[in-house]
């Protein structure tokens, strides 16, 4: 009996595999092999064997992919079998390389874990800049490379110089979509350590009520800005985007009671000019 029920377990999973891999459209890779550009500011990116960037979805866990559907035809994950080759350049270690299982039963390429990704809107061999900072490049380390193509476009455009001015924390210098977009973050990334109402736990402070007073009273902004990202999450710091960031502390101050407004809180406001008052 439990031969056969063996049998009837492994045998679905078997056809769906095959069955994902003739899904009409879905390209299934017989070799990837990783290599390293460079951006015009000198910071190295992982591309393919064609030179196209490889990106990681920040919203991507522990080697899971989050990306189907819309998403996938926008971003094509890079899909590959068991039997796949995958080698790195010289400037590559192999020991990052991997494959993870998607829920369709196929197989994507990973590096460092990441599930990598391919833009279906780059010319060939060109890496592209997204807006919302979910979407970022990998260094040859396995990091996030942390929205260099939009610093290099703003370089371009003579904005590094520009700050812009924001009001106080009473008047509400961000909105409430803006304070649920960082709430929705902050579940997936830091409710594990901080919790999900923000009071703490045993491995995370808390960074709501009198702690947070106490701990973040008179300081700025830009200083509380600067710890998340600096340390969330564990393990990953500074991988989420740097607006992404913004939204998260545009929730802890949400929860803390700073009231929401008209407009959104950027990266291009003078984060150090707001000072958090208990």
């Amino acid at each position: 009996m439990k031969t056969g029920l063996s049998k009837l377990l492994v045998l679905p999973l078997a056809l769906l595999a095959v069955a994902a891999l003739a899904q009409p459209g879905v390209d299934v890779r017989s070799s990837v092999a990783f290599d390293v550009a460079q951006l015009e500011d000198g910071s190295q990116y992982v591309v393919d064997e064609n030179g196209n960037a490889l990106y990681a979805y920040v919203r991507d866990e522990q080697g899971i992919s989050r990306c189907y559907d819309d998403c996938a035809a926008e971003w094509v994950p890079v899909r590959v079998s068991s039997t796949s080759e995958l080698s790195a350049s010289e400037e590559l270690s192999e020991a990052r390389l991997g494959r993870t299982s998607r829920r369709d039963g196929s197989m994507q390429a990973t590096f460092q874990w990441w599930p990598v990704y391919v833009s279906a809107n780059a010319e060939p061999g060109a890496a592209v800049s997204d807006e919302s900072g979910e979407w970022l490049l990998i260094t040859p380390e396995g990091e996030l490379l942390q929205d260099a193509l939009a610093q290099a476009a703003d370089a371009d455009a003579g904005s590094d110089d520009e700050v812009a001015a924001v009001g106080s924390l009473s008047s509400g210098v961000f909105t409430e979509a803006q304070a649920q977009r960082g709430a929705d973050v902050y579940q997936q990334q830091c409710a594990m350590c901080h919790g999900a109402n923000l009071r703490g736990t045993p491995g995370g402070p808390a960074i709501a009520g009198g702690l947070f007073d106490l701990t973040w009273g008179d300081q700025t902004v830009g200083d509380l800005y600067t710890y998340v990202h600096g340390n969330m999450p564990p393990g990953r710091a500074g991988s989420l985007g740097n607006q992404t960031y913004v939204d998260v502390v545009t929730h802890i101050l949400s929860v803390n009671g700073y009231p929401a407004g008209d407009a959104e809180l950027t990266v291009d406001h003078d984060l150090d000019s707001i000072v958090i008052t208990d």
